[in-house]
């Protein structure tokens, strides 16, 4: 598996696959909280027959290295965009998934606007910047909680997280290997993904001009979300929880066809 190495030293193990075709845009997948470049293995199955195909485990995720910080939503963006230049991808749409993996992908799009084409957030709402446990706000709140339990508890309280973000009737096998995995996660980064949702995106969101898709397996304020990003467009899928890359590949998959096709 190729790396990239980040500027403070830390090191991206990410892969390429797929048919490059001029006339179709690359697809690059942003992996979220404690999450790695597996959550995309149907996606990439499916896609690498007729387009490039870019994923990767974010700093300190899966088999990367953290050397010096886990790293903004910024540095993030800036890896993959790097790991996207070296790899001569120049038109591409972004695909990011959860409260940590989507501002990642609405930030990559913001700052690189002539690499990014279009992007699809998967299950998570546009969030304000707040203070990690302030009571104030809900969102401060949960994470607070979160962050708590993670410096006391560590990979037990990561896993412990994991398996609420499932549906039901999920398989169980999946929801095994995707928890084991997530519990891996260094506490640092774990905590760091953290911030990074509570850094927000609202702001983000609203200096983008580019297609947005919501790809939703809960419900959404889409008034809320036009506020900030009046392009937006809607999709929600069935039988999913958090992860419904992971939980209904199918459905995913045709609805990211059909939106990167209109592109």
């Amino acid at each position: 598996m190729p790396r990239y190495q980040t500027p403070d030293g830390s090191f991206v193990h990410y892969r390429l696959e797929g048919r490059a075709l001029a006339s179709r845009p690359a697809l690059i997948f942003i992996h979220g909280w404690c999450g790695n470049l597996h959550h995309w293995d149907a996606q990439a199955r499916h896609f690498s027959r007729t387009h490039r195909v870019l994923r990767m485990d974010r700093r300190g995720h899966g088999r990367s290295q953290v050397f010096k910080d886990p790293g903004t939503g910024r540095d993030h963006a800036d890896d993959i965009a790097a790991i996207a230049r070296r790899e001569r991808i120049r038109r591409a749409v972004v695909v990011g998934s959860g409260g940590d993996g989507c501002p990642i992908a609405l930030e990559l799009t913001r700052s690189y606007p002539n690499l990014v084409r279009g992007t699809v957030l998967i299950d998570t709402p546009l969030n304000p910047q707040v203070t990690i446990g302030a009571g104030n706000h809900a969102l401060g709140a949960v994470l607070g909680e979160m962050s708590d339990s993670i410096r006391a508890s560590g990979a037990r309280a990561i896993g412990t997280f994991y398996r609420t973000y499932f549906h039901p009737r999920t398989r169980r096998s999946i929801v095994k290997r995707a928890v084991e995995a997530a519990a891996q996660t260094p506490v640092p980064v774990a905590l760091a993904g953290l911030q990074r949702i509570a850094d927000g995106s609202e702001t983000i969101a609203g200096d983008i001009r580019q297609p947005l898709l919501w790809l939703m397996a809960t419900e959404i304020d889409e008034d809320h979300t036009r506020r900030f990003a009046p392009q937006a467009a809607f999709a929600r899928v069935v039988g999913a929880g958090h992860f419904p890359q992971l939980e209904t590949p199918a459905q995913v998959n045709a609805m990211l066809e059909t939106f990167t096709s209109q592109l």
